[in-house]
């Protein structure tokens, strides 16, 4: 039916990119304005005139910082130029000096709406920045704008009644993906270089695999949870990370080392070695709530496996994870441990709903009165009926995930990877969402095991969507899962413009 609607919808065109400081990657901007061979005024112009020419179109941005960018900018320039500090010191001090990064609009940042996307925070302004926030200003990145994510950073499909709709630049009649779907549709169309998102079951690397960039989950307790809506909940901490957005590989392990709280940083170890790489890789799941995996996406599944059989001799196989298909129901039980329906409502709206009346809620949802999208008025309530959760299966649903745990732990060491998709289809129509609610399995499980996963970019479809898969490693081994990301990046193109359709692409790639 979708299908047939947006059949007469006029897609909008993302204009091309004509400004190449837009084509470099963080670490390298930030390297050449080190050096003096790029002013930093110059970038984030640059940035701030994308913003202005692609916004209109995918509605990302909630609010922008231009202004006061362009004014730190220019002290950035006048203090290079000072010499004060040698070029070692500050790439060790200020590895992101100059360089613009964007924030998902569900983390605090000082003097801007602190929104999560919901009408309920709507006059909430910032007082401090998020702790990852700060750690990216500290180490030199100027602060450029918040960006859109579902209500209550919630569901796999980025609208609310706040701040609209976002688009996919390769297709504004496809979602973008949620929850940091702001985020990942702005660094595609070039409009940020990297930016800031959260991740609890997918929502980094959803919205990056729908988008064609990298997203991160690191690995369980490396970055800081503070300075979020909805705040944390002891319940979800364990599931929940912050992480890298970027367009560019190599800018994952920059951003992690600026946001990991661990000063023994995996990503700062000498170059990963990939000689004595196993790879192990799934494209399909038995039984599973929720959608087939495309054949498309399948494929490029086992085109990463093999490229690494033919470039390192990596012995790979196919597996089957059977308790995969556990994940949503795990989840839907250790979500609300020890929490009741109506203190989990008042969390997640910071005391500001006590009690939710499901039916007249619904009926103003219908009425279009409700203060609630039907997205998280679902969540809210519906993920609590005796068809999704009972109180009784806890300790069962926690030996379901200690096995699953065992599992990935028996089957990945230290040189070992896990490939299978990031998503099971590529970006789907708006308002599909709630046909695909349960598809996020492929990403939900290594919220669950706390393993690092990520998602990379591995081309377009027929239908010039883009394509993903996820790259997991075993707890601590973030650097491998970036260095794989690296290789498959140089083979297969990494991101691709949102103008560049699929033939542009394998002419680029052969």
């Amino acid at each position: 039916i979708l299908a047939v609607v947006y059949y007469w919808v006029k897609k909008k065109t993302i204009p091309p990119i004509r400004n190449s400081l837009l084509l470099k990657s963080a670490t390298t901007l930030a390297e050449e304005i080190r050096e003096g061979k790029l002013k930093s005024e110059a970038v984030i112009q640059a940035y701030v005139d994308r913003i202005l020419e692609v916004n209109p179109i995918i509605n990302a941005v909630v609010q922008d910082n231009f202004e006061e960018a362009l004014r730190e900018a220019k002290e950035v320039d006048t203090f290079i130029e000072s010499g004060e500090f040698s070029l070692k010191e500050l790439k060790e001090e200020k590895p992101l000096l100059g360089v613009p990064f964007t924030v998902k609009c569900s983390f605090s940042v000082k003097g801007f709406y602190h929104t999560a996307g919901s009408l309920l925070f709507k006059d909430v302004i910032g007082t401090e920045d998020a702790p990852c926030v700060a750690l990216l200003k500290k180490a030199g990145g100027i602060f450029l704008a918040t960006t859109n994510c579902p209500e209550f950073a919630c569901t796999i499909e980025t609208a609310n009644y706040l701040h609209g709709r976002t688009c996919n630049p390769y297709d504004t009649t496809k979602t973008c993906g949620g929850s940091s779907g702001g985020e990942a549709a702005l660094i595609a169309a070039a409009g940020s270089v990297i930016g800031l998102g959260s991740d609890i079951y997918g929502s980094n690397r959803i919205p990056a695999s729908n988008c064609c960039i990298f997203g991160c989950k690191p690995t369980r307790g490396l970055t800081s949870l503070d300075g979020m809506l909805p705040k944390r909940m002891a319940s979800v901490d364990d599931y929940l990370s912050t992480g890298p957005l970027c367009r560019y590989s190599e800018d994952l392990a920059t951003m992690l080392n600026v946001l990991s709280m661990s000063k023994k940083n995996l990503c700062l170890l000498p170059q990963v070695k990939l000689k004595k790489l196993k790879v192990y890789y799934q494209t399909h799941l038995k039984y599973a709530w929720g959608v087939s995996t495309e054949s498309e996406v399948a494929q490029a599944v086992r085109k990463a496996a093999l490229y690494f059989k033919q470039a390192y001799d990596a012995e790979i196989k196919e597996v089957d994870v059977l308790l995969f298909n556990k994940s949503n129901a795990i989840t839907l039980h250790l979500f609300r441990k020890g929490i009741d329906e109506s203190k989990f409502i008042e969390h997640v709206t910071d005391g500001r709903v006590k009690e939710l009346h499901k039916v007249s809620e619904f009926i103003k949802i219908i009425l279009g009165k409700s203060q609630f999208t039907l997205a998280s008025f679902i969540i809210l309530s519906v993920s609590y009926n005796w068809i999704f959760y009972s109180e009784k299966d806890i300790a069962l649903h926690e030996k379901i995930l200690k096995d699953l745990l065992r599992e990935f732990e028996n089957l990945l060491d230290e040189n070992a990877i896990f490939l299978c998709p990031t998503a099971p289809t590529t970006a789907f129509y708006h308002y599909q969402m709630y046909t695909h609610y349960y598809s996020a399995f492929w990403t939900g499980v290594f919220n669950l095991v706390g393993f690092p996963a990520t998602q990379c970019p591995m081309g377009l479809s027929q239908q010039n969507l883009p394509v993903g898969i996820q790259i997991a490693g075993c707890k601590g081994n973030d650097a491998l899962t970036i260095a794989c990301a690296n290789e498959l990046e140089k083979t297969f193109g990494g991101w691709i413009p949102p103008q560049q359709n699929r033939k542009c692409q394998e002419r680029k790639t052969k």
